[in-house]
């Protein structure tokens, strides 16, 4: 029982001497000025620089983000029974959104490849652009996260989202 008694009154005493050792140590580094200010990340702390006039970002854009992430989804042309993976990404300028379709989605829908924006408007509308900003392909909301092709009497087109 004394042996626990000296192991336990031993180490609170070396914790102390550490503790104020530490603490005499850091005292003097900031007097000389090694350590000005503790390390803080630039992404939570905000001090990543902005461009000139830039406003701070807005809650709002943050709450759009979290609406429409990048995503995943599947295009398929039930005409020609094809199917192809694209990728809606980050936002771009003017709302728009990068896209990508690799080279196997010219099956699915001629020029579709060339895509490089998605483009949503309020109506829900879906226009997939080229790099000149013409519409390759333009899609309406259908059920759920699918989208439909705009122009009735057309091939029979689905873009879905998956999980």
């Amino acid at each position: 029982m004394k042996a626990i008694r000296v192991v336990l009154s031993v180490s609170a005493g070396a914790a102390c001497f550490a503790a104020v050792g530490l603490s005499i140590f850091g005292a003097s580094l900031s007097a000389n000025g090694v350590i000005a200010a503790p390390a803080t990340d630039p992404l939570i702390s905000g001090a990543i620089p902005r461009p000139a006039g830039a406003g701070p970002a807005a809650v709002t854009d943050l709450a759009a983000l979290a609406a429409s992430p990048p995503a995943i989804f599947s295009l398929s042309n039930f005409t020609t029974r094809s199917v192809c993976l694209v990728e809606r990404g980050g936002r771009l300028a003017a709302g728009n959104r990068n896209f990508y379709a690799p080279a196997e989605c010219e099956a699915v829908w001629p020029g579709l490849p060339l895509a490089t924006a998605w483009a949503e408007t309020e109506s829900g509308e879906v226009h997939l652009l080229d790099a000149d900003g013409r519409a390759v392909l333009s899609l309406v909301r259908g059920r759920n996260f699918a989208y439909q092709l705009s122009r009735p009497g057309g091939p029979d087109l689905a873009l879905l989202m998956l999980p």
